[in-house]
């Protein structure tokens, strides 16, 4: 079905924003937004988003919710959501390939149930 392919599209687009998001914060050591200290939180917002990685990340996830949008505006709610949870597979495989992120048996356990439940929605 290409409402299938068009999410995971728009899916691995998301998590590839969000994975050079998360590598710029890294980079920059993490930053502290939850203080009191509104210079400090000011400074550290104007760090992030001054970085081009920061922002190729946020342009890259924008792109996604615009196919989001193409995609509720084309099919059936009952199709597009639950195929939302497919998040959670590209979510995993984009841990592993970018930060090495462990992949337990637990985690395999629940990605089967994921795609069980979605093919379930689809009969």
């Amino acid at each position: 079905m290409l409402a299938v392919l068009i999410i995971l599209i728009s899916t691995s687009i998301r998590y590839f924003g969000m994975a050079l998001q998360k590598k710029c914060l890294k980079k920059m050591g993490g930053v502290v937004f939850l203080t009191f200290n509104i210079p400090t939180v000011f400074h550290n917002f104007t760090r992030v988003i001054r970085s081009p990685l920061m922002m190729t990340g946020f342009l890259i996830t924008i792109t996604s919710t615009l196919i989001w949008f193409v995609l509720l505006a084309t099919y059936d709610l009952r199709i597009v959501i639950p195929l939302g949870g497919l998040d959670y597979v590209i979510a995993l495989l984009f841990g592993k390939m970018f930060f090495d992120e462990k992949i337990t048996t637990y985690k395999l356990v629940g990605l089967a149930l994921i795609f069980s439940g979605t093919f379930l929605i689809f009969q």
